[in-house]
């Protein structure tokens, strides 16, 4: 399992908008992203009954996991199952892909057919459920995240409200100039 650093910080637009413009000198754009250079990411996130995975979060447990389902723009026929890990301020990620059938399954409680079992023993000892849907966005990424608490996952279309802005940058250990 590779692990890297991800270091997040918030910063208002008109910073990305200065960032994005000085960064396009350097950088390659995503090929996936539109003529904008942006795309949407869409997650569901989940958490047992007792929001377990939520409290390590808030109250800052060093040695953690996370389950998420996410797609990019409209397309449901890319989707991956992520288990996302964080072990001593180090973060990895293991990824599967599903179909929507899987995800509505998983989303209804039914992990037994779910994508291999990289979630199988987690949802059965954790009673892990769909729990919200965000969306969101070196690799630099600017994510400009849109929160919205709803499970309707593969079929809701971005009518959302509530946008805070924030770049996330993963990196591998090593400092760049």
């Amino acid at each position: 399992m590779k692990f890297r650093h991800e270091c997040k910080h918030r910063i208002n637009l008109a910073d990305i908008t200065r960032l994005r413009t000085r960064l396009e000198a350097v950088a390659e754009r995503d090929p996936h992203s539109g003529e904008d250079g942006t795309y949407l990411v869409k997650s569901l996130y989940f958490d047992n009954y007792k929001d377990k995975v939520l409290r390590e979060k808030t109250d800052g447990v060093n040695n953690r996991e996370k389950f998420r389902i996410r797609y990019y723009g409209s397309d449901t026929s890319f989707m991956r199952l992520e288990k996302k890990s964080k072990i001593g301020g180090l973060c990895s990620k293991e990824s599967t892909p599903i179909t929507a059938e899987e995800c509505r399954r998983i989303m209804d409680g039914d992990t037994e057919k779910a994508a291999g079992e990289l979630i199988k023993a987690e949802a059965k000892k954790s009673l892990l459920r769909s729990k919200s849907v965000t969306k969101s966005g070196i690799e630099l990424t600017y994510e400009v995240r849109v929160r919205e608490s709803d499970t309707d996952f593969v079929n809701k279309v971005s009518d959302c409200g509530g946008v805070s802005n924030a770049v996330l940058v993963p990196y591998n250990g090593e400092y760049m100039s």
